[in-house]
């Protein structure tokens, strides 16, 4: 009897101290690395929160390698994590084009891709892959929203140019807003400027060429694009379009903008898919205090955040069923029967086999004086 409960409490011992290997690839060394590296040391900030929590169910570990923002190198990362590392879930991969190669991948050895840092298609098929879960909201519905508001305050879809990125992330971004134009009744959408760049090129001289061809200067200039040639291509054009509205979606770092802009970067509008630092929910002061605690070094961004985010959100699922993980199917059932998860984002959501996306809230920020503020449509003057 004694020999069985010594048994017995070994086992609870393994169980408590279960480790669970996840895997991410993401951009470490390549033209979006700043929101790469900060989405990685975000979910890794909520891992080590857990890990260091007593009693907590399971530990959570996270191989990550780098792909340079390459669909290619991405889907050799995700090959070598799911049958090298044999990792139970993929976290937190970057990339429209990426996810295009990776999850296909991940549905033919129907591995958990959670919470992966991109807002295409890809990731949310009708109906949802069951092994694929979001949590930030898709580049349409950011498309969308940003239209309808800039519609309401007058602006006509002639008076509206485009800049997009030559690429799966690009394309989103455009036909989505070409989609939400029709569908407010406009047809001649074909003759919206789209002045558009190469992935993984500068070159946006070419793209502000063609949209010095609009009869007058635009009122708003709608961006999809990465970081640096969205940096580029305002500090060039702010020369030609001084009166102009600048808006991205939110797939660029508001950090490395106000660095290299300086002044020029105000007035800049992005959705966001997570709130200011700023703000009073209790997210913020729980991500705040725990990245101070375990990257004292690093300086806090909406990247970083959105990385704490879904490491909550997915640690959370697991930790709080009573489903036993013991592989990577289990997982799957776990995030799919989870039902009013709050993690302190001041709203509670889950997932379903209809609707694979945890959150459809939009914040919206605007750059004054180097600092990022949260912004009021209501208030948008039209210059």
């Amino acid at each position: 009897m004694t020999k069985l409960i010594i048994i017995g409490f070994i086992l609870s011992l393994n169980l408590l101290s279960q480790e669970i290997k996840l895997g991410m690839s993401t951009d470490l060394s390549g033209p979006i690395k700043y929101i790469g590296n900060h989405m990685n040391i975000g979910i890794q900030t909520y891992l080590k929160k857990n890990n260091t929590t007593k009693n907590s169910k399971y530990t959570f570990s996270l191989i990550t390698y780098d792909d340079n923002y390459n669909p290619i190198q991405a889907s050799k990362n995700v090959h070598k994590l799911i049958y090298e590392d044999k990792v139970l879930a993929l976290l937190g991969n970057m990339g429209t084009p990426a996810s295009k190669l990776t999850i296909p991948m991940t549905n033919d050895i129907n591995i958990a891709a959670f919470g992966y840092y991109t807002g295409g298609k890809y990731v949310r098929k009708e109906p949802a892959d069951k092994n694929v879960f979001n949590y930030r909201i898709s580049y349409e519905q950011e498309v969308k929203f940003i239209i309808s508001n800039l519609l309401e305050k007058g602006i006509k879809p002639k008076e509206i140019a485009f800049l997009s990125q030559n690429d799966a992330y690009g394309n989103s971004g455009y036909f989505a807003a070409i989609k939400e134009l029709k569908n407010k009744g406009f047809k001649n959408t074909h003759k919206i400027l789209n002045g558009r760049y190469n992935s993984h090129s500068l070159n946006v001289e070419s793209s502000l060429s063609k949209l010095l061809d609009h009869p007058s200067e635009p009122k708003v200039i709608l961006m999809f694009g990465i970081t640096k040639p969205i940096i580029k291509f305002i500090q060039i054009a702010k020369q030609d379009f001084p009166n102009t509205t600048f808006i991205s979606i939110s797939p660029i770092s508001q950090t490395k903008i106000i660095e290299e802009l300086k002044s020029k970067s105000d007035d800049l509008i992005i959705t966001q898919t997570v709130p200011l630092l700023s703000s009073k929910l209790p997210i913020i002061k729980e991500f705040l205090k725990e990245f101070t605690l375990h990257f004292p070094n690093e300086k806090p961004s909406l990247a970083s955040l959105e990385g704490y985010i879904v490491g909550k959100l997915f640690v959370t699922s697991i930790n709080k069923s009573d489903i036993q993980v013991n592989n990577r199917e289990s997982i799957i059932r776990i995030l799919s029967n989870k039902e009013d998860i709050d993690i302190g984002l001041g709203f509670k959501s889950s997932f379903t086999q209809k609707y694979n996306q945890y959150s459809s809230k939009i914040w919206t920020s605007i750059i004054k004086n180097g600092i990022v503020k949260e912004y009021n449509w209501n208030e948008m003057e039209l210059k």
